[in-house]
């Protein structure tokens, strides 16, 4: 059977923080039992098409899924056994707050078959934590940590940005000293991004946010990467970081281009060469009014384009045999520009016989990556 990652989209939230963009809501918690309902209504309804695929990786995002009870959480999961098929070896990830879990709580996720947990840290100084709207502060996230391990969870990610409002980097060094020291098995670290219609745009519009310049945020980037690999974390993506074996197998399948089915909210699949994705009106969704709402059939050059653009996100890079298979053409001869363009200067580079960025190119990754688009 064809493999199959299947990502929830739980839109809920305590709170809205500042910086982020993401399709999700606050103070709507009372809306949770009807979207679980319509959430097991979506599994039933695509169940179908996708009778030819096996479920290996099952990820819960948001918004903030730890505010589902152990009772919604098995509700989901057990339409998933009920509808699809899945793998024996499931790899099931549950974003977390750490202002949402308890003990009781994470020990019924565990005993339901989560195996993954991700943690919302993102920095471990107050004043930070309060800036950004984040509902915890530093010592509830390493209360939330030390329960999930009581709980028995030996998967754990920490998510943390850096590049806040007026953070230095002996504070981003000590949020990374003290998270090292939980040993956690895969680690995130995002440079903060300035989204559209955040109040973080709004005051940095205005002129009252305060960011680190580009060689600060660089030096962080640098540093982060220096202090993981010397505590035994390899960096498999530009900002994913694990210990041997513990690389999210979730989100691999986004990187390498594979396939996926979105259920919920605002979610996007991606099978058999189709894209299609689904309302953000909440009140059509629960009512079940509107499930797809769009869909594209990539062209081929669009579909070698993500390939690109999503593999070169990770250290191995771009299989070029991989590419071959998938689509008959080296990637030096569809590329060749782009990599006329970067490799001189050392942004590109070939590794066994895949092209990957340099860590100088991932510094301007962005930048890079953009041109694969274009053809």
């Amino acid at each position: 059977m064809k493999p199959l990652g299947l990502y929830f989209h739980i839109p809920f939230c305590p709170y809205r923080c500042h910086y982020c963009d993401f399709l999700s809501f606050a103070k709507h918690e009372e809306e949770i039992p009807a979207y679980v309902k319509a959430l097991v209504s979506d599994l039933k309804f695509f169940s179908e098409s996708c009778r030819d695929y096996e479920i290996r990786t099952i990820f819960l995002g948001g918004g903030t899924p730890s505010l589902l009870s152990a009772e919604q959480i098995e509700a989901i999961l057990s339409a998933v056994q009920t509808f699809f098929h899945t793998s024996c070896a499931l790899e099931i990830t549950v974003e977390s707050n750490p202002g949402t879990i308890t003990f009781e709580k994470l020990s019924s996720y565990l005993s339901l078959g989560v195996n993954r947990l991700s943690f919302g840290v993102q920095a471990l100084q107050n004043h930070h934590l309060k800036r950004m709207g984040r509902i915890h502060t530093a010592e509830e996230a390493e209360q939330g940590f030390n329960l999930a391990r009581k709980a028995g969870f030996q998967n754990i990610n920490t998510d943390l940005i850096f590049g806040l409002p007026n953070q230095t980097l002996e504070e981003w060094e000590n949020t990374l000293g003290q998270v090292l020291q939980w040993a956690p098995e895969h680690i995130s670290m995002y440079g903060l991004q300035i989204e559209e219609g955040t109040p973080f745009s709004a005051d940095y519009k205005q002129g009252i946010l305060t960011l680190p310049g580009e060689e600060i945020e660089a030096s962080m980037y640098e540093k982060g990467i220096e202090f993981l690999r010397e505590q035994g974390y390899d960096q498999y993506e530009i900002s994913n970081f694990a210990k041997p074996g513990f690389e999210c197998r979730h989100n691999l399948i986004y990187w390498m281009n594979e396939e996926y089915l979105g259920i919920g909210l605002g979610a996007v699949s991606y099978l058999n060469k189709k894209r299609f994705w689904m309302t953000r009106n909440l009140l059509k969704y629960l009512k079940g009014e509107e499930r797809a709402i769009g869909e594209e059939v990539l062209p081929v050059e669009k579909e070698m384009g993500e390939t690109m653009m999503l593999g070169l996100r990770l250290l191995q890079g771009v299989s070029n045999l991989s590419f071959f298979n998938r689509f008959g053409k080296k990637i030096q001869d569809v590329y060749k520009k782009q990599i006329s363009k970067y490799s001189p200067s050392g942004l590109l580079e070939w590794k066994n016989e895949n092209l990957c960025l340099s860590l100088s190119g991932m510094m301007i990754a962005n930048e890079i990556i953009q041109d694969f688009i274009i053809i």
